[in-house]
């Protein structure tokens, strides 16, 4: 492919605090996207749709304070919020994308570095299982915030040790709407991982209404993109 970009933007979700009892999940997300396939027309649709919210068209989703109705969304109510929830999922389900995703549960770990040392070990050998996919593009630009060191350290050093001509972009959620997109997959698949072990929060229960409903109508949906590569 002449000139075949692809971009992997990435979030995250958790804390290494090893002693949260709330926080006790630890995760990331990578959502690939071939430029080659244009995603226009499905912003344009997305800002359509939150116009009609009477939001602002450049609106930015983040899922997580969505769900426990925080900050931006502190005075919204379930229904509003779920509207928009509803959206963004729509928009995502649609997107020509793929995506892996790795969760950890922080009490498996005595330690941070324990937990480092897999994640590395899991995204290294993830990466070594798509080389022919990654080969294919002339250039890999990976997109991430920055936001906790340590994820950056670990991308820079899996990608690099496997792939050349890899660029590490600094990029912010407020800017591309692929890293709102990981940020929702990270929270879906964490949602699922607590579903899974019975520690589904209350604010969790109360906008997905039941743990089926969410996982039959969202996660099973969402799940459909993740990395057939």
């Amino acid at each position: 492919m002449a000139n075949s970009i692809l971009s992997i933007f990435i979030d995250e979700i958790g804390n290494f605090n090893m002693k949260d009892s709330h926080g006790f999940l630890y995760g990331f997300t990578l959502v690939f996207h071939d430029r080659e396939h244009s995603i226009t027309k499905n912003l344009e649709i997305l800002s359509t749709n939150l116009e009609l919210q009477n939001l602002p068209s450049e609106f930015v989703i983040h899922t997580a304070p969505l769900i426990r109705k925080k900050d931006q969304y502190a005075e919204m109510e379930r229904q509003e919020r779920r509207k928009i929830f509803v959206s963004f999922f729509n928009f995502a389900k649609r997107l020509p994308i793929n995506y892996k995703s790795f969760i950890f549960y922080k009490p498996d770990f005595e330690t941070k570095e324990q937990m480092l040392n897999l994640m590395s070990k899991s995204l290294g050998e993830f990466i070594m299982s798509k080389l022919s996919y990654f080969h294919s593009f002339n250039k890999i630009i990976v997109l991430y915030d920055n936001g906790q060191r340590e994820i950056a350290q670990l991308l820079r050093v899996a990608f690099s040790s496997h792939l050349s001509d890899v660029e590490f972009k600094l990029a912010m959620p407020t800017d591309y709407r692929l890293l709102q997109v990981a940020d929702m997959i990270c929270t879906l698949e964490a949602t699922e991982e607590k579903r899974k072990r019975n520690k589904v929060s209350k604010s969790e229960l109360d906008f997905f209404k039941t743990m089926h409903n969410f996982k039959t109508t969202f996660y099973k949906g969402i799940k459909k993109l993740e990395t057939k590569l």
